[in-house]
């Protein structure tokens, strides 16, 4: 499990990724409002084995920062920023819960 910061323009993005480096699909969890990433902490054991797990927190939760205001359209370019500076192209597969799945488009 890897955690750190990612600097994407107009946040600065806490997120944990587990399971074996270039194990794919990738699959993002996109939390609900207001929940960090370990809301989902109990899926990764479970998938972990069959994917690499990218769990991170939006802007203004859970230790990540908002340098703009927020709205779906920018936490969807802030996830898009997150996965292209760390490397992860296709095969990706985001799943949203609840207000997180506006972000998933």
């Amino acid at each position: 499990m890897r955690e750190g910061t990612q600097e994407v323009p107009g946040a600065a993005l806490r997120y944990r990724l587990s399971g074996t480096p270039g194990k794919l699909p990738l699959i993002v969890l996109e939390n609900g409002w207001g929940a960090s990433y370990d809301y989902f902490a109990r899926f990764e054991d479970a998938l972990t084995p069959h994917a690499q797990i990218l769990l991170y927190n939006r802007a203004g939760i859970g230790g990540s920062v908002a340098r703009e205001p927020q709205s779906a359209e920018s936490m969807s370019r802030h996830l898009a920023a997150l996965l292209d500076a760390r490397g992860f192209h296709d095969p990706v597969v985001v799943a949203g819960q609840s207000y997180g799945g506006l972000i998933c488009g």
